[in-house]
C-alpha cells in the first residue's frame, strides 16, 4: 500500500512538471488579419535592395479569411495564406493579372517569387518580415 502511494506521488509530480513545460498561450503568434503593408526592402542572397518608392509601390494586404492580396506596382495578385505555430508561413500559389510593365517587372517578378517561396513571418519592432527561413532572403514591410 505504501509503495502504491509513493508511485502515485511520483507520477503526480512528473505530470505536474510536464504540465508546467507545456506552452499554454500563443502570445508570440503573429496576427496579420486585416492589415495592410508596403514593401520597403527586399533582401536576396544577403544583398539588401531598398525599394525606390518614387517609382515602385509594392503592397501586401491580409484578409480576415486567410486570403491575401498584393500589388507588385504593375499587376495585382491574390491567393491564400496560412500561419501555423508562432511563425510558420505558407503562401499558396498566387493568381495575378498579366500586364507588362518593363521597368516595374524588375521588382515585381522577383518579389512574387520570393513571397510564394517564403516560410517564416515575424515582427521586427514595427516592421513585418517575411522570409524563406533565413536572414539572407527576406521581405521587409512597413505598416500602412
Amino acid at each position: 500500500m505504501q509503495k502504491s502511494l509513493k508511485l502515485v506521488a511520483i507520477v503526480g509530480m512528473i505530470l505536474f512538471a510536464l504540465s508546467a513545460c507545456k506552452k499554454t498561450d500563443n502570445t508570440n503568434v503573429i496576427d496579420v488579419t486585416n492589415t495592410n503593408w508596403t514593401l520597403i526592402t527586399r533582401v536576396t542572397d544577403n544583398v539588401s535592395l531598398q525599394v525606390p518608392t518614387d517609382s515602385v509601390v509594392i503592397t501586401l494586404a491580409f484578409g480576415g479569411d486567410n486570403t491575401l492580396g498584393t500589388n507588385g506596382s504593375c499587376n495585382g495578385y491574390g491567393g491564400e495564406y496560412k500561419i501555423e505555430g508562432d511563425d510558420e508561413l505558407t503562401v499558396f500559389p498566387l493568381i495575378g493579372t498579366l500586364l507588362y510593365c518593363e521597368v516595374l517587372s524588375l521588382w515585381e517578378g522577383p518579389y512574387i517569387q520570393q513571397l510564394e517561396a517564403s516560410k517564416k513571418i515575424y515582427m521586427d519592432g514595427e516592421l513585418l518580415v517575411i522570409s524563406k527561413g533565413t536572414n539572407d532572403n527576406r521581405l521587409i514591410f512597413k505598416k500602412d
